[in-house]
């Protein structure tokens, strides 16, 4: 369950979440076990995982206890005896939303699956130049094409188009 978590489109469009904070969020949303329904959330490893200080990371949890999307804090912070206790209730109402349910993810990931299905039948999910390419191996990719090559890509064509315009945009300072 590594490097994956269904993400909440409610938290990517309301815009009251920093792209620091995101980072953080999103850490802690794939750490999170779908099957128990349950946070794993270490300040230790937030910090090591970004390479931060602990404070720079209690901060970062402090301003996501204050973002509310649809009545749920996306992060609660409560004392326990001997440390913090975090929780994410704004994932665990989403992922109930889909269908995951405490001991019994299966039928989240069917609706998950059917969704996905759909979307494929419809053709909604688009088809990228280079699919495999993280967007660092795209850049390197980019720079081996030659001018003509490079402006005939469009930017819906590649999957992070900020690097397609930072090609362009080096080129023509460079020319």
């Amino acid at each position: 369950m590594k490097n994956f978590f269904i993400s909440d489109s409610k938290v990517l469009t309301e815009n009251k979440i920093s792209h620091f904070d995101f980072r953080i969020y999103e850490f802690l949303c794939s750490n999170f076990n779908v099957k128990k329904i349950s946070a794993y959330v270490r300040i230790n490893d937030v910090s090591g995982q970004f390479q931060l200080t602990q404070a720079q990371v209690k901060e970062s949890l402090g301003r996501l206890s204050k973002i509310i999307i649809d009545g749920s804090p996306l992060i609660t912070i409560e004392d326990g005896p001997h440390y913090l206790i975090f929780d994410l209730p704004r994932h665990k109402k989403f992922l109930d939303s889909i269908g995951f349910r405490k001991h019994s993810a299966a039928v989240g990931w069917k609706n998950l699956g059917s969704y996905l299905k759909q979307n494929q039948d419809n053709k909604i999910i688009k088809l990228y130049l280079y699919p495999k390419l993280d967007q660092y191996q795209l850049d390197d990719k980019l720079r081996t094409l030659s001018d003509e090559e490079l402006n005939k890509i469009n930017e819906k064509q590649v999957m992070y188009p900020w690097m397609l315009r930072n090609e362009k945009h080096r080129r023509s300072r460079n020319s």
